[in-house]
């Protein structure tokens, strides 16, 4: 996940938490998202195909399909982005890396502050609950996705492709228009950038964001099973 000459170097698990899942010099950064859309957000897709959505909407109704669907995939999107990070932190530990070193952690100002200051455990449970729901949040924009486009790829690929387009939306309208949006650009929130001075504040904002965005993917997936299957 990380290149030899960092693995070399003196860092904190706090540290190499960071440069994953924070920075671009992680390969886990581009893949957070690819880790939460692979647990199920295309179920849709297999459901209607295999005949069991027709079976599920005689049992209990689309809306109830549609909620438990929607729900299943946000849990494993959350689990699988966990498991991810407790493998990684648990490899590092099992090294003999320590969790933090006070004014040795990188002052980046995301969260690792926390950590500097020796409340490392604040840290990782920041860093592991926004980790989770930004992978929850991409879980469920593919799972909304595959309402109007039926295929795995977009389910896959879309997620991705609405970070990026997002991020290039928030640096134009500063470059055009001085619009300072850096609080709610995708990449801040997905990866827990601090969006004020407080990092408590930062991290109840982001973390707030998150979830309600993936609450209101969830209710439009509900809302988009009904439609279609009306037509």
């Amino acid at each position: 996940i990380l290149n030899d000459g960092m693995m070399r170097s003196f860092y904190t698990l706090a540290d190499y938490l960071f440069f994953a899942v924070a920075t671009d010099i992680g390969n886990l950064t581009p893949l957070l998202l690819a880790i939460a859309v692979i647990p199920f957000s295309w179920s849709y897709c297999q459901d209607k195909n295999c005949g069991y959505l027709e079976q599920a909407a005689e049992r209990v109704g689309f809306p109830a399909y549609a909620r438990a669907r929607a729900l299943a995939v946000g849990i494993a999107a959350f689990l699988a982005m966990e498991l991810a990070l407790a493998l990684f932190t648990g490899y590092l530990a099992c090294l003999g890396i320590l969790p933090a070193v006070e004014g040795r952690t990188s002052g980046s100002g995301a969260f690792t502050d926390i950590a500097a200051m020796g409340n490392f455990p604040l840290y990782y449970l920041y860093r592991a609950v926004l980790s989770g729901l930004g992978s929850v949040l991409a879980a469920e924009f593919g799972l909304l996705v595959t309402v109007w486009l039926p295929n795995a790829y977009m389910a896959f690929i879309l997620p991705l492709l609405a970070c990026y387009v997002g991020d290039i939306l928030v640096d134009m309208l500063f470059e055009l228009f001085d619009l300072r949006l850096g609080f709610i650009s995708p990449s801040s929130l997905l990866f827990g950038q601090p969006a004020f001075q407080s990092q408590h504040a930062s991290f109840f904002w982001c973390a707030g964001l998150l979830l309600a965005l993936s609450v209101l993917c969830g209710v439009r997936f509900r809302a988009g099973v009904e439609r279609r299957r009306g037509k």
